[in-house]
């Protein structure tokens, strides 16, 4: 039972477990910090008195002031950002991400999921003294995605669908001096608290290509990232927007979303939305769906209302190999997309 032997309980375990945690901390003191960016440790909640071994609350007294030796205190942060990180992360359950960010800097406000962190923590101490963590980062997310016969495009739209950006930013550094000495650091997150023009959604690796033009570099490929809104020149009849998969994709919905705070009236009045089965051939679909077909072998399967195209995939047409917007008429506006949603089916 407990109480036989319970007496030592505490000084066979938590002795043993706080020598290590602190023998651990000691050795940041001898990590050279000069390629390294400044590390920020959250503080976990937790309540010893709930745990039946009353014992637990010494330990975590003690543990407390190892970990606020390390705690990150030049940085602040937007209200209500713990429920704004779970409620995002949450969101993103059934995706297969491994990074999430809520600041757009260094190694501040990333989110991993714990069966990574084994890897993320191996792979930083191999390589610490070489690079920054945050190039690590990157180097880590080309390992597991990237293929080498593949192009750069590729690659990055596999690493895309792992690292993922949360805007606006809920972190700021305000701190000016560096783990370098003598050096000041004046770096500022230009999206903190920034007015958000579009939404983020997590959409399948796609290759994507338009035949409108582009203003200001409010590309297409930012806006299906969810880094920026789409902005083009006035669409004519015969212009289109395509997303054509890295592999096929079973697709349960799609919403597309058109104008934006600031510019509320470029819209996408006169386009359809169309799909490409994978499959060509022997697909058991009703007449309905059948008379949506084109001649390409895309079928017709929404239009934008009101600026606002969304709706249901027939599973009948699953998987699906791209996604095409088509411009059948000539606007007298500009266009702005400031949300792209291909929501696959969930497993």
């Amino acid at each position: 039972s407990f109480n036989q032997g319970g007496e030592n309980l505490y000084s066979e375990n938590y002795k043993t477990v706080m020598k290590e945690l602190k023998d651990d901390a000691n050795k940041w003191k001898e990590v050279p910090c000069s390629w390294m960016e400044e590390l920020i440790l959250l503080k976990c909640p937790c309540n010893p008195k709930r745990h039946p071994c009353q014992i637990l609350t010494a330990f975590f007294s003690e543990l407390k002031q190892i970990i606020l030796k390390f705690l990150e205190d030049d940085i602040i942060v937007k209200q209500n950002y713990f429920n704004t990180i779970k409620n995002f992360a949450l969101q993103l359950s059934s995706e297969e991400w491994m990074i999430l960010e809520f600041s757009q800097l260094g190694f501040i406000g990333k989110m991993f999921q714990a069966p990574d962190l084994t890897l993320i923590v191996e792979f930083i101490f191999m390589f610490y003294k070489e690079k920054p963590i945050d190039w690590l980062l990157d180097h880590i997310l080309w390992v597991k995605v990237c293929n080498p016969e593949k192009d750069a495009k590729h690659c990055d739209r596999q690493k895309a669908n792992l690292r993922i950006r949360f805007r606006p930013s809920l972190f700021q550094h305000v701190g000016l001096h560096s783990s370098l000495s003598g050096k000041i650091q004046k770096l500022t997150d230009k999206d903190y608290m920034k007015p958000l023009l579009l939404k983020i959604h997590v959409n399948p690796p796609a290759e994507i290509s338009t035949s409108l033009k582009v203003y200001q570099g409010h590309t297409l490929e930012k806006t299906y990232m969810g880094e920026d809104f789409f902005w083009a020149i006035t669409p004519v009849a015969g212009d289109y927007i395509l997303f054509k998969f890295d592999k096929p994709v079973n697709v349960e919905s799609y919403v597309f979303h058109s104008g934006n705070q600031e510019h509320p009236g470029d819209i996408l009045p006169n386009t359809t939305v169309e799909v490409l089965p994978f499959k060509s051939e022997g697909l058991e679909i009703s007449k309905e769906t059948k008379d949506k077909r084109l001649e390409d072998g895309y079928f017709r399967i929404g239009k934008f209302e009101n600026g606002v195209a969304e709706g249901m995939v027939d599973p009948s047409l699953n998987p699906i190999a791209a996604f095409r917007l088509s411009v059948i008429q000539n606007s007298a506006v500009w266009a702005i997309l400031n949300e792209i949603h291909i929501k696959k089916v969930t497993n």
